[in-house]
């Protein structure tokens, strides 16, 4: 399996949430963990569970750029990078029903997907209010039906 393989090379524990979410840090980071209103800036590789991949921000050259706390339809993901600090890298399998769920996304991601995040946080601002503009939303670019 994707974790059992990241497990060994890595030398790491695969942490299981009871609602079925599962992560794996690849990498640790440092500093303290970000707080609600601060402004995290991420890069992320967005797959199914068969590896298709859906985006990849590193090949478009334009991370993430989020607050945290703010609301998101995928509640994995949200939970996902909960804990994360600076740095840190880590692979999150979001069960369905902490992702699209039945409706799945476009034509991209089909009903009932089991979704892989690889995340990794290149940057936190410390209680910085950015303008609407400045901040791309998860939900806008995947989370639309």
């Amino acid at each position: 399996t994707l974790l059992g393989t990241l497990e060994e090379k890595h030398n790491a524990k695969v942490i299981s949430a009871t609602n079925g979410l599962r992560h794996i840090i690849t990498k640790p980071g440092s500093g303290d963990v970000p707080e609600k209103g601060d402004t995290l800036t991420l890069k992320l590789v967005f797959k199914l569970a068969d590896g298709k991949v859906i985006d990849d921000t590193s090949k478009s050259g334009n991370p993430i750029k989020m607050p945290v706390g703010s609301p998101m339809r995928l509640k994995g993901l949200g939970q996902g990078l909960k804990g994360m600090k600076k740095g840190e890298r880590r692979t999150v399998v979001v069960p369905h029903e902490l992702g699209f769920g039945a409706a799945g996304a476009g034509q991209d991601v089909p009903p009932y997907s089991t979704l892989i995040f690889d995340l990794e946080i290149v940057e936190v601002q410390i209680g910085k209010v950015l303008d609407e503009s400045d901040i791309v939303r998860i939900d806008d670019i995947y989370g639309r039906k």
